[in-house]
């Protein structure tokens, strides 16, 4: 037989029997059969023993007391005994499927936010993949049409040249001819012309990696600041030796040059070397 307790409604203080098999269904929680008030049964439970014994006592002392009445007493209603009884109420069949259907519609209710939840995670997930993408195309895109310039950066160069390997492109020569320095230069009569003048200078180039030789711009201007004569040497103009036909400056290494130019007159009492990067055909 399966063992029953005494349970109370706090709601309406009705009592009535739950099985373990009940209590076990729904973690503690039941219904109230009679205002469907939905609570926990554990906490709810009365301590006296159970109805059918403690009713089957009172029943046995009513008997008693029945049979040691004198004739003299009369049956009155006051005069019997009061038997407190707990109203019970087994859960009916119509109950135990309300019940049974309350408990289906919290596990379906709990589903339907887990699936929200979830729903809501993935979501975030794919807008987050989106936007990442987006910045990274468009990282891509202004990397690859701002590339002839960003290239010419040391520092991004080892990715550009690996990119262009696999993408069959061509980059342009890193040039920087603001690392190209004069460290010295003068100006002297040609031993051979009169009106010659040579040029010895000795530059350096002072970036990090080899370039492109440049063009060399000789200004020469009068007491006043202002240009008297001026003239641009392209590599070939300049170079002799063993560097004569050579494409590129070395990193670090001083070169001497010596140019023949014709003299600018008398006016031209201070020059100027500068250093003009060669556009690339």
């Amino acid at each position: 037989m399966t063992s029953s307790r005494i349970t109370r409604c706090p709601k309406c203080q009705t009592s009535f029997k739950v099985t373990q098999a009940q209590l076990r269904a729904a973690s503690g929680s039941v219904r109230c059969g009679s205002c469907l008030e939905v609570f926990d049964a554990r906490s709810q439970m009365n301590s006296d023993p159970a109805p059918e014994k403690k009713l089957q006592t009172q029943a046995t002392e009513k008997q008693t007391s029945k049979a040691t009445k004198t004739p003299e007493q009369s049956p009155s209603q006051d005069n019997k005994p009061e038997i407190n009884t707990t109203k019970t109420t087994e859960p009916s069949g119509k109950e135990e499927h309300q019940f049974h259907s309350f408990l289906e519609t919290l596990d379906k209710e709990h589903v339907e936010v887990d699936e929200e939840q979830r729903r809501s995670s993935l979501k975030l997930l794919g807008w987050t993949a989106l936007i990442l993408l987006a910045s990274l195309t468009l990282v891509g895109q202004y990397a690859w049409f701002n590339k002839d310039q960003l290239s010419l950066d040391p520092r991004l160069r080892p990715a550009y040249t690996l990119s262009c390997q696999y993408l069959n492109c061509s980059l342009p020569a890193l040039v920087d001819a603001k690392a190209i320095k004069s460290l010295q230069l003068h100006i002297r009569s040609h031993p051979e012309q009169d009106t010659g003048l040579v040029v010895d200078s000795v530059i350096i180039n002072e970036a990090t990696f080899p370039q492109p030789w440049p063009q060399l711009e000789l200004t020469f201007t009068d007491i006043n600041g202002q240009p008297v004569a001026s003239r641009r040497f392209r590599p070939r103009e300049y170079l002799g030796g063993a560097l004569a036909g050579s494409r590129e400056m070395p990193s670090g290494q001083p070169i001497r040059l010596s140019i023949e130019i014709v003299d600018p007159g008398n006016g031209a009492t201070n020059y100027q070397l500068r250093f003009l990067p060669i556009k690339q055909s």
